[in-house]
C-alpha cells in the first residue's frame, strides 16, 4: 500500500518540470531554518507562556514548530513568484491521497508536496497518521532525520543500546539526539529525538570528561524528568546543566558571554555547552557543545546535525545567537 502511494506521488508530469521542482526543493530546504527563525521571533510576543519562556532563555521547548508552514508557503509561491505550470500544486482540498489526516493543515500540505519529490517523505506521508505532528515538522526541516522518522511507527518507544566502541574511544564523540539507540525513548510528552538536545549534550560532555559508559542521552533524560528539570509543555530548564554535571562529578560554572571565557575553559581541559537562540542551529532554541578551537574558529558538536557539527564557527557568527554558557571541568 505504501509502495503504491509512493509511486503515485512521484508520477508528476514532464522531466523538465520535475527537474525544476527538485531544484526548488533543494533551494528552499537550504534557507528553511533561517526563514522559520524569523517567523518564530515575530510570533513570539503573541504566543503562549511556554513559547515566551523559551524565547527568553528560561526553558527549552520543542523545536521546529514553524517549519511546515514556512516550507509550504515558500514552495507554493516559489519564493514570491507563483508558478503557472505546476498542476500538482498542493492545496487544502487537493492533497495526493485526498484525505485530511493531520490537525495542522499546513503541515500536511508541506509534507504532501515534499512526498512528490522524495521517497522517504512519500513513505512518511503515506503513514502520517502514525506520527506525532511535531516529529513530522522536525523532519521537514532536517532531512538527516529520515531514517529515524521512517523507523518511528514500528520502533519500540524506549532506549535500545549504549555507546559504541568508537564513541568510547573518541576524545569528543558526536552523539545525535535522534539516534535510534535512544531517540525513541520518552522525554516528557515528547521523546529524546525531538526534544532531547539538552540531555544529549550533557551525555557528550559527561562521556568525554568522565568516561562514564552509563551516561547515555536517555539516562540523562530520565534524570531530568525525575528531578524536576523537565517542565511539561515547556521543555528543559537550565537548572539541569549544573545539577546533572554535579551528579556525575563535574564542576560546572556559568560563564560570561565572552570568547575569552570559552577559550579559557577549553584550555583548562573543560567543555562548553551553549544555549542558543533561534538562528543557524534551530528555529526556537537549542543546546550545542563546544569542544575546541583554533585560529579559524570553534568546533562544535550539534546533537541535531552531522552537517553543522562538521563546520567551523567563528565567535562573530555565534555570539548573537548565544543565550547562556556553561563550562564543565573534570
Amino acid at each position: 500500500m505504501r509502495g503504491g502511494s509512493e509511486r503515485r506521488y512521484n508520477r508528476t508530469g514532464s522531466a523538465e518540470r520535475m527537474k525544476r521542482r527538485k531544484q526548488k526543493i533543494r533551494r528552499w530546504r537550504g534557507i528553511l531554518l533561517g526563514t522559520a527563525a524569523l517567523v518564530a521571533l515575530m510570533l513570539a510576543a503573541g504566543g503562549s507562556l511556554g513559547k515566551f519562556l523559551v524565547k527568553m532563555g528560561l526553558k527549552h521547548g520543542p523545536e521546529e514548530r514553524n517549519t511546515a508552514a514556512v516550507f509550504y508557503a515558500e514552495m507554493e509561491t516559489g519564493g514570491g513568484e507563483r508558478s503557472n505550470e505546476n498542476p500538482e500544486n498542493v492545496s487544502a482540498g487537493n492533497i495526493p491521497d485526498g484525505r485530511q489526516v493531520l490537525q495542522d493543515a499546513q503541515l500536511e500540505e508541506a509534507l504532501a508536496l515534499l512526498a512528490m519529490q522524495d521517497e522517504n517523505a512519500a513513505a512518511v506521508y503515506a503513514a502520517r497518521e502514525q506520527y506525532p505532528e511535531e516529529l513530522l515538522a522536525a523532519f521537514l526541516g532536517n532531512p538527516e532525520m529520515a531514517d529515524f522518522v521512517t523507523g518511528y511507527p514500528t520502533a519500540e518507544k524506549k532506549a535500545s543500546g549504549g555507546f559504541s566502541q568508537e564513541e568510547l574511544e573518541a576524545e569528543d564523540p558526536l552523539l545525535l539526539q535522534w539516534d535510534a539507540r535512544w531517540g525513541y525513548a520518552p522525554y516528557g510528552e515528547s521523546n529524546i529525538g525531538i526534544a532531547g538536545c539538552a540531555p544529549t549534550c550533557l551525555s557528550m560532555v559527561i562521556l568525554s570528561l568522565t568516561g562514564d559508559t552509563e551516561a547515555t542521552p536517555d539516562k540523562l533524560g530520565e534524570y531530568s524528568m525525575n528531578n524536576g528539570h523537565y517542565v511539561e509543555g515547556i521543555g528543559t530548564a537550565w537548572t539541569l546543566m549544573s545539577a546533572a554535571g554535579g551528579e556525575y562529578g563535574l564542576t560546572v560554572r556559568e560563564l560570561g558571554l565572552s570568547e575569552e571565557e570559552i577559550r579559557a575553559c577549553l584550555d583548562a581541559g573543560g567543555l562548553i555547552i551553549l544555549s542558543m537562540r533561534p538562528g543557524d542551529f534551530t528555529t526556537t532554541g537549542h543546546f550545542i557543545v563546544v569542544k575546541g578551537y583554533d585560529a579559524g574558529g570553534f568546533y562544535v558538536n550539534d546533537p541535531n546535525s552531522r552537517e553543522r557539527s562538521g563546520m567551523q564557527w567563528s565567535y562573530e557568527k555565534l555570539k548573537y545567537q548565544i543565550k547562556n554558557i556553561w563550562g564543565f571541568y573534570p
